[in-house]
């Protein structure tokens, strides 16, 4: 292990929003042996804070499914895969003609561009933190363009993820990069074609001169199925979802069982 890139919700991150001490410590132990550790995730950088709160300075970040590199030392984004109005009409007006009742968003990189009510009002602090904008009078492409729009997003109002992916199917395929890893909510996430969690960890790797087969990947839901299947070592964290499983080399238990810790220490032995 050279490079160790792991997921946050769910793999590292439990489902109340904390992440354990015995997580934590084993993270910094990776680095003090001279892992590089990266952080891979769909979450925007504004909702960076409470993991920089338990680990400090992030070093590097692959956050919005790997359309972006984020410098946490410097507080700099080095590298943004951006997706354009056209692509986004295309992939809404697809989406809309197989799920009449999605609403859209558009992650940008100075917030979140949304429909009238695509955010509930109990989750709408944790859009708007850390200066984050919102604009609810309408989803404007152009606005969101010019904000640098890096992940587009599409909710239903019931059902799962897994089961608005099925009614989207392919549709999009040509147009945007979508996957999905909302634990509870019909929500889909789709990125510029070809960007994805594996796409940037292999140009992160690449920079580092660290080879696939020194990487080691951990995490629990479809948006990591690529990183997982690219890594020389995919871990799937306590799967929901059995294709993540399929997609990884070793399953280990869920995120409260401390299980990345415990298979980073494991490691780390051995190095």
């Amino acid at each position: 292990m050279k490079l160790l890139a792991t997921d946050l919700d769910g793999t590292v991150v439990r489902r109340d929003g904390t992440m354990s001490d015995r997580t934590v410590e084993a993270l910094h132990a990776a680095r003090d042996a001279g892992v590089h550790v990266v952080l891979v995730t769909g979450r925007p950088l504004r909702w960076l804070g409470p993991v920089r709160d338990r680990l400090g300075d992030l070093g590097s970040v692959i956050a919005y499914n790997g359309a972006v590199l984020f410098d946490d030392s410097r507080g700099l984004v080095v590298e943004a895969a951006e997706i354009g109005a056209d692509a986004m009409r295309e992939a809404r007006d697809r989406i809309l003609f197989a799920a009449p009742d999605a609403l859209f968003a558009a992650e940008t990189l100075e917030g979140i561009v949304a429909e009238p009510g695509f955010i509930p009002n109990r989750y709408r602090a944790g859009f708007v933190d850390v200066g984050a904008r919102v604009s609810e009078s309408g989803l404007d492409f152009d606005e969101a363009v010019a904000q640098r729009t890096v992940k587009l997003l599409a909710k239903r109002p019931s059902g799962k993820a897994s089961e608005f992916a099925a009614v989207v199917g392919r549709a999009v395929d040509d147009v945007v990069t979508l996957t999905h890893s909302a634990f509870d909510i019909a929500l889909l996430e789709m990125s510029a074609p070809g960007v994805d969690k594996a796409a940037r960890l292999r140009d992160f790797a690449a920079s580092l001169g660290v080879a696939r087969e020194d990487v080691w990947a951990f995490g629990d839901m479809p948006n990591d199925i690529p990183m997982l299947a690219w890594a020389g070592t995919g871990v799937a964290v306590g799967p929901d979802y059995q294709i993540v499983a399929d997609a990884a080399d070793r399953v280990v238990g869920p995120v409260h069982e401390d299980s990345v810790a415990i298979e980073i220490e494991r490691v780390l032995k051995r190095l």
